[in-house]
């Protein structure tokens, strides 16, 4: 995990990361690069979080070799930013079968880890009444299909009305078998236990249509965050735009946008944008954040429920219908208690908090928006360092600024070696700098 921050007003945008990076629940290094200058001709930086690489491949790679290459001026942060989107489609187009089928199984983890656990819920409780011998095909499926069918419904799902496109038809086949052979094996774990079971064609189709409607339309846990910021040539103000990419589909890149801003002059001076690890930040911006209105909607929810009971308890009725009725009115006051306390009352205290710090932001001077950058995800860091959980935020905090006349500017900046000792490497930079700049003279 790691923690950053992208702060905009009228005069830049400041950007923050943290160096931490997590291998397994445990194992953490404290010096991985997430914050690059996007374009060596105009204003744009690029963050990344969550995951550190793309289809087997580091980002920083595919970043690095799309800046050396582009010589485009792009209109705007959008425009560039779907630009970069393109050179990951082209990558991902051209991966071994190995890695497409590696990046397969990872689009669908997620919803066949929760088929899993409903699954082994129904077939332990199935077991407890019966012979699992008995068990026909017929029921297996009714089972599965059912549990398909809460997935779905939570997802927003309909099979009928599910119809993806892919570019590349070819791979998008050799997928489906892929993804059929997944599912097929994964079952057959299940199935080979009872002998009356075998496995159906169409119920496979079934699992995988829900599995590619998910990855094509929801945010799995395996993704990475891309963040792009700052002007394109017909900006006079900041922007940023994020996605959450997490592989490809038939010759398509899978991604989901996620937060854009634009600052404009009259209705959006300022934004707070926080990424990956977000509850220190959420805490200092708005007051509370989302564990703690989960915890208090709990508690509440339990609150309310044994109120409900202990009222139903004491009074006499005389029908069961009216104990019925009152037990149905309180479920709905409660209902509307809790809807109100998050839909009012959190609600107006996050805006409150957050519109005092946003209207101060939008009048920081470039300085002070730097060190704000900084001290929030240094916030996050140390509330990380002093719990008994893994220190999945800390290392060196990177921070750069961008502004429409300075362009991008290193504020704080690690390097892996003593700058020092290598000379030689900044006089390189410096004479593709040159080099650059003479070519665009000379066109």
């Amino acid at each position: 995990m790691t923690a950053e921050i992208a702060i905009l007003n009228k005069s830049c945008v400041a950007l923050a990361a943290d160096s931490t990076v997590s291998f397994g629940p445990y194992k953490t290094f404290n010096s991985a690069e997430k914050l690059f200058e996007f374009s060596e001709k105009q204003p744009l930086a690029v963050m990344i979080y969550n995951a550190a690489s793309f289809l087997d491949c580091p980002i920083e790679l595919l970043i690095k070799d799309y800046r050396s290459k582009n010589d485009q001026l792009f209109n705007s942060v959008e425009e560039a930013a779907e630009d970069f989107l393109s050179h990951l489609t082209e990558y991902g187009q051209t991966v071994s079968d190995a890695v497409r089928t590696s990046n397969l199984i990872n689009l669908c983890r997620d919803v066949l880890n929760v088929i899993e656990a409903k699954l082994q819920k129904r077939i332990s409780a199935i077991s407890m009444k019966r012979e699992m011998d008995s068990f026909t095909t017929d029921e297996f499926q009714d089972v599965v299909r059912e549990i398909l069918a809460t997935i779905g419904a939570g997802l927003g799902f309909n099979a009928a009305n599910f119809n993806y496109a892919p570019t590349d038809q070819d791979v998008f086949d050799k997928e489906r078998e892929e993804a059929d052979k997944i599912i097929h094996d994964y079952i057959e774990s299940y199935t080979k236990h009872y002998s009356n079971v075998r496995i159906q064609g169409e119920l496979i189709k079934e699992i995988v249509d829900l599995l590619f409607f998910y990855a094509t339309t929801k945010v799995p846990s395996a993704f990475t965050g891309i963040v792009v910021a700052g002007y394109g040539e017909n900006d006079m103000f900041p922007s940023l735009c994020s996605y959450a990419v997490s592989g490809m589909l038939g010759g398509n890149l899978v991604f989901q946008n996620q937060d854009n801003c634009k600052i404009d002059r009259d209705n959006f001076p300022s934004a707070i944008i926080p990424f990956a690890q977000k509850e220190m930040v959420s805490r200092f911006l708005t007051g509370v954040d989302d564990e703690f209105i989960d915890q208090t909607n709990t508690y509440l929810n339990e609150i309310l429920g044994e109120l409900n009971r202990e009222i139903i308890d004491f009074l006499e009725y005389e029908t069961s219908d009216d104990k019925d009725r009152l037990n149905s009115f309180l479920s709905a006051v409660s209902e509307r208690i809790l809807d109100d306390l998050n839909n009012k009352c959190f609600l107006q205290l996050r805006s409150n908090f957050l519109q005092e710090v946003q209207h101060m932001v939008s009048a920081m001077p470039k300085a002070e928006i730097v060190e704000m950058a900084r001290s929030l995800v240094e916030l996050t860091s140390f509330k990380r360092k002093i719990s008994s959980q893994i220190e999945t935020v800390g290392g060196p905090i990177d921070v750069a600024i961008i502004s429409k006349n300075e362009g991008f500017v290193w504020v704080n900046r690690k390097h892996y070696f003593p700058a020092e000792l290598n000379a030689r490497y900044f006089n390189r930079i410096r004479r593709g700098a040159t080099q650059h700049r003479e070519r665009d003279d000379a066109v």
